[in-house]
C-alpha cells in the first residue's frame, strides 16, 4: 500500500465530520439554494426570506434568540462530531 492510499483511508471517514462542524453555515447556504430553486420553478417561496436566520427574524424571533439557538445547534453538532471521532 502506498503512502497516499494510507492517508486517504485515514481521512475518508472524517469528510462527514466537516459537515457536522459546519452545520449552521451549511444549513444557511442550503436555505438560499432551496429558496432560489423553489421560486424559479414554482414562483413560491419556502421561507419568508433567506438565509434562514432572516426567516426566523421575520417570524418574530428576537435577534438574540436566533443567535442563541444557532449557537446551541452548532455546539450540539460539534459535540456529536467530537464524540463520534473519539469513539472511532
Amino acid at each position: 500500500m502506498s503512502e497516499t492510499q494510507g492517508r486517504d483511508n485515514r481521512f475518508s471517514g472524517r469528510r462527514v465530520h466537516v459537515i457536522g462542524l459546519c452545520l449552521v453555515p451549511f444549513i444557511e447556504a442550503l436555505s438560499v439554494v432551496i429558496q432560489v430553486i423553489s421560486f424559479k420553478t414554482t414562483g413560491k417561496r419556502v421561507f419568508k426570506m433567506s438565509p434562514l436566520h432572516h426567516h426566523f427574524e421575520l417570524s418574530g424571533w428576537p435577534e438574540r434568540r436566533v443567535v442563541a439557538v444557532f449557537w446551541a445547534v452548532a455546539l450540539a453538532a460539534a459535540a456529536i462530531v467530537v464524540a463520534a471521532s473519539l469513539s472511532a
